[in-house]
Order: structure tokens, then sequence, then C-alpha cells
């Protein structure tokens, strides 16, 4: 959760307001309204039939945007949106989403960029690096060394039985 300033909060809660988006492409090409035509954030499980326990939740960003003179590294690259409001400074951050497909039918003047969350990047079979059996946490350590993330919470010490390789997708361990 993001703790924006009482002004954005005000907006967010008028009954009338007018939302303003901006993406920061690559980490340094900041595009607004002036060129992005619509955005749109979606989000799904990995569970058949809704969230369970253990599900995971990703999110899918597709963006249609007018290029600017500068040219935009697509391939490979990353956005991340940003939702504010009209006479508000600060913007809240919609995550980083990592650009998998870029459609255009105009010869590059507009393009239509479909991008995943991080997460999207784990449902692939998972390969220990490590020794089994393993504590949760030694496996989500695992992860996020093969993956370069961070693990922002602790994880109790129950050992896990030997996980076979393929068996599982990254995200379905704990």
């Amino acid at each position: 959760m993001y703790i924006m300033s009482d002004a954005y909060t005000a907006a967010a809660e008028a009954n009338a307001r007018q939302i303003t988006v901006k993406a920061t492409f690559n980490g340094n090409t900041e595009l607004t309204g002036d060129h992005i035509i619509d955005i749109s954030v979606t989000e799904a499980t990995n569970a058949s039939g809704g969230l369970s326990m253990g599900a995971t939740i990703s999110s899918k960003l597709t963006i249609n945007l007018k290029m600017p003179e500068e040219p935009l590294l697509l391939t490979g690259g990353y956005i991340e949106p940003f939702v504010g409001y009209y006479g508000i400074a600060d913007y809240c951050p919609l995550g980083k989403f990592y650009i998998t497909d870029v459609v255009s039918n105009d010869d590059f003047k507009t393009v239509t960029i479909t991008a995943y969350d991080g997460f999207s990047k784990l449902e692939k079979p998972y390969t220990p690096t490590i020794s089994m059996p393993a504590t949760a946490e030694d496996i989500l350590n695992d992860i996020a060394n093969q993956y370069k993330f961070n693990v922002a919470r602790e994880v109790t010490d129950t050992e896990l039985p030997t996980v076979e390789n393929g068996v599982l997708t990254y995200s379905e361990n704990p």
C-alpha cells in the first residue's frame, strides 16, 4: 500500500475528478497524456476458478501510444505506469511491467504494447540450485537469487520435502 498526500487522497475521494497517467520506459523516458492514448491493467489469478489458497495474482498492462520523436527501446524493455489527478503533483505507481509484445499497424506512429509484471516470469518449472530437503525460506531465497529480487518478508522454518525438477513452478513455492 502506498501512502499518498492529503491532496491526492482528497482528489481520489472527490465526486468529480480528472485522472491523468504517465509512464516511464526503461527507467529514463517519461511519456504523459500527450502520447498515451489509453492504458489498462488487468489482474489475473493462476488458479482456475478464482483466488484460492496458494494462488498468485499476476498483472497485464496494455498501453496504446503515439510514439515520441526520440525512439524508445521496446523489445526487452519495461514500463512503469503511474496514475494521478489533474492539479495534483504526486502520482501513484502501478508497478513494473516487462514488455512481451509490440504491435503497430501504421509503421510505428502508434503502437499497442503488452507487458506483464515480474511475477509472470515465475511461471516456469522450478529447478532448485540448493540441496533438498530444504526449508521454505531456503527455497524462497533460492528463487529470489535466481530471478534477482528481494524477499520482503520472513518465512517460517518448515522443512519441505525434495522437489523434483519440473514438478512445481516457481510461483507455486512458498
